[in-house]
């Protein structure tokens, strides 16, 4: 029957209507800037339209994604007394110490399919081996980097930092780094004081201070 009437031209596709409306550069503007960490669907909500025309005029009037996040316990008096204390010694150079790990096992989360069908993958619930550096790193390019599979220890830090790093450093310079619990700041800064250098702790909660952090 359906076939029937299709070839007699009973039967017509019908034709999806697509809404369109012309955003006002100035009022996505306004709203951007009023809510600067909406989704683009929120953003096309609120305009009536759809995902794409918002994503066009965003290009139009240059804004980008991105947001620079810290944290909410830092602290902005030690902030500023630590920015203070840097430009103070603008004239030397600065090393910036950090510590990160990278684990060797890696598994994809998700997968494609059709509408409908689920995807299953078996993964090893073993814990495996973590690979972890500390180095530092002065006008972008790192130095003395130590690579490590052993978890970090004040001893394992001072061994790297009095062997390595300091040996490293022909003059004077700011040393920076976190406020992790095997960095023992009081001696830290007594074998800084003695190779002529300054140790200069972050402010805590501050590894947005770190431009090693960015890398």
């Amino acid at each position: 029957m359906g076939k029937e009437r299709r070839e007699q031209g009973h039967l017509e596709r019908k034709k999806r209507v697509v809404k369109k409306r012309k955003i006002s550069l100035e009022e996505l503007k306004a709203f951007v800037e009023a809510h600067q960490d909406a989704f683009l669907r929120e953003i096309a909500a609120h305009f009536d339209c759809a995902v794409p025309p918002v994503w066009v005029a965003l290009k139009q009037i240059k804004v980008t994604l991105k947001k620079t996040t810290s944290f909410k316990e830092q602290n902005p008096e030690k902030v500023a007394e630590f920015l203070d204390i840097l430009d103070n010694l603008k004239d030397l150079p600065i090393v910036y110490i950090d510590e990160t790990g990278i684990d060797l096992y890696f598994y994809r989360p998700y997968a494609r399919a059709p509408r409908g069908e689920k995807v299953y993958e078996k993964i090893s619930g073993r814990r495996f081996e973590r690979t972890s550096i500390v180095t530092g790193q002065v006008d972008g390019e790192f130095i003395t980097p130590m690579v490590y599979k052993e978890s970090m220890t004040s001893d394992f830090f001072m061994k790297w930092f009095k062997t390595q790093l300091l040996p490293a450093l022909k003059t004077s310079h700011v040393i920076v780094m976190g406020n992790a619990s095997f960095h023992p700041k009081n001696i830290l800064d007594e074998l800084c004081i003695q190779d002529k250098h300054f140790f200069l702790p972050l402010p805590p909660y501050s590894p947005d201070l770190n431009p090693i952090k960015q890398v």
